[in-house]
């Protein structure tokens, strides 16, 4: 009975405190974990370089748990849709990691990336793909069912900002109320709620 009464204490604690949101619609077949970023998103830069969260979960929470991260479309224009390809692109390859942080860096750095032709130059340095190749993944139907499948899961919970990260496909936490103070104050308050909502039913 103090378990549950603990339990349901943070609960409401959290809630209160508007840590995170319960979705009006399930997203079906969700993983455990969804991320939503752009590349065009300073939030979301700072979040991969300075606080590289993903690693704090696969190292505090669990090195199995399934984290899925989408780019959204909804920024930048044309170049954002161009992002979101090479983004699907990427992940059909195992490439992410590998161009994550230097296209980061390209598109908010040293703003190198601005059109088709740099983003494709840099996709194929960093991957050492050959245009053949670059060309027949981007007009896939592997490629563009991932792009459709993203979209769907996007309509569903009617994204508006980034980074989003969503939990078992039910619970979103709201990002925009975490404490900030410091590196170390906003990872330890991430992995607190996301290994509660992890467990939350």
């Amino acid at each position: 009975m103090l378990i549950l009464f603990g339990f349901h204490n943070v609960d409401a604690q959290m809630i209160q405190e508007k840590k995170y949101s319960i979705l009006n619609k399930k997203i079906t077949n969700a993983p455990q974990i969804i991320e939503f970023f752009s590349f065009l998103c300073p939030h979301c830069y700072a979040l991969e370089k300075k606080y590289n969260l993903d690693k704090h979960i696969k190292k505090q929470i669990s090195s199995s748990i399934k984290i899925i991260k989408y780019h959204v479309n909804f920024l930048g224009g044309e170049l954002g849709s161009l992002l979101t390809h090479i983004w699907e692109m990427s992940k059909i390859v195992k490439l992410e990691k590998k161009i994550l942080m230097p296209i980061f860096e390209k598109v908010q750095q040293t703003k190198s990336i601005t059109n088709f032709y740099t983003l494709k130059n840099e996709f194929l340095k960093l991957t050492k793909m050959n245009r053949k190749e670059f060309n027949f993944l981007w007009n896939s139907f592997v490629t563009k069912s991932m792009l459709y499948n993203q979209n769907i899961v996007q309509n569903t919970i009617n994204l508006k900002y980034v980074p989003s990260i969503f939990i078992n496909g039910k619970y979103s936490i709201n990002s925009e109320n975490m404490n900030h103070k410091s590196p170390e104050i906003l990872i330890k308050e991430y992995i607190c709620i996301i290994k509660f909502l992890l467990k939350k039913n």
